[in-house]
């Protein structure tokens, strides 16, 4: 094998894929129709989530090697990350024609017929038969399970996740989701636990990214809302009691206490690296960073009625200030939930 091509596909291989790309380039600029280096791109470029130029270096090698089953693979990813599926099922079925035996060509086809719902069958027929043939090969029982998490068969998928993880305890992907079912958003320590599991497998994996986000924000959100029961808790007794006494300061100090103190253990009950991760998005997901800023406006806002001598109508005005932010708050999330 050239050397060129072989550096490319170990440097691919440890998810460095723009180095990848850098020396399959310098290949084919001297050996333009080598097929395999072109299909190799195409999957570099895919990995790094390039769709429209796997696609392209994905076509070239075909045009060279037509008969080439890897090829149509690759081009099938591609197209179904630009989303034409029509398409991408049309380049699954040619791997298959032309390589019935192998087990990729069957998963791929699996994978990409889902995104059709009158295919869903035929991509469970297809991921049933990637298994048949090679039923230790830890990707088909993943593909699968994929399938039939996608038909709602819960425990059907569970077991192919588990076997997927017998055979490969590494497997990224099986881990997210198998996490993802098993916590169901209710579990959040446990799901943690194993989002951030497969993210040390691969640190690059988008969708185990995208679920501590959502994490995250489900953390932030709970602050906050629970900053507003203590804010809330508090108004009510100073309106009650006409003015701060040392009920409305007992309630007001075990709120923001509690809070605080719920605050600091979900923080620190993280590992480091999804502290880091976090912090992260703090900077860069602006409606996280109005979620803290409205926790502890919330907290300040307790603070200020537990132990400020004010009259009925400014406890009214914090009040309904508190309750338009925690309306936009919603409403915000709500719209970025239907994106």
């Amino acid at each position: 094998m050239n050397g060129l091509l072989e550096r490319a596909r170990h440097l691919h291989d440890l998810g460095r894929h723009a180095e990848a790309r850098e020396v399959l380039h310098r290949h084919l600029s001297g050996e333009p129709e080598d097929d395999e280096a072109l299909e190799l791109l195409a999957r570099v470029e895919f990995a790094d989530g390039d769709g429209a130029a796997c696609v392209a270096a994905a076509t070239s090698a075909i045009a060279v090697a037509p008969e080439r089953d890897s090829a149509y693979r690759a081009l099938a990813l591609g197209l179904d990350k630009l989303g034409r599926h029509d398409e991408a099922v049309s380049a699954a079925n040619a791997s298959v024609v032309l390589a019935p035996q192998e087990p990729y060509s069957h998963i791929i086809y699996a994978l990409v017929a889902l995104e059709t719902p009158q295919l869903v069958p035929v991509a469970r027929q297809a991921a049933e038969e990637s298994r048949r043939l090679a039923p230790h090969l830890a990707e088909t029982h993943f593909a699968l399970g994929v399938v039939l998490q996608h038909q709602r068969r819960w425990k059907d998928a569970e077991q192919c996740y588990r076997q997927t993880l017998a055979l490969d305890p590494n497997h990224a992907m099986a881990i997210n989701n198998l996490t993802t079912m098993q916590g169901g958003f209710r579990k959040h320590r446990k799901q943690l636990d194993g989002y951030t599991a497969a993210l040390a497998v691969d640190p690059s994996m988008g969708v185990a990214q995208e679920n501590v986000a959502a994490l995250s924000h489900l953390f932030a959100r709970r602050i906050f809302f629970a900053g507003i029961a203590g804010f809330l808790a508090t108004a009510l007794a100073s309106n009650l009691r006409g003015g701060p006494d040392s009920v409305t300061w007992l309630i007001g100090g075990l709120s923001v206490l509690v809070t605080l103190g719920w605050a600091w253990w979900t923080v620190h009950d993280v590992s480091v690296g999804v502290r880091h991760f976090v912090g992260r998005q703090l900077r860069t997901d602006r409606l996280l960073g109005v979620a803290v800023i409205l926790a502890v406006a919330t907290l300040l806002a307790t603070v200020a009625v537990a132990v400020l001598d004010l009259d009925g109508e400014s406890i009214g005005r914090i009040i309904q200030v508190v309750g338009f932010a925690n309306v936009g708050y919603v409403i915000a999330v709500a719209l970025k939930n239907r994106e």
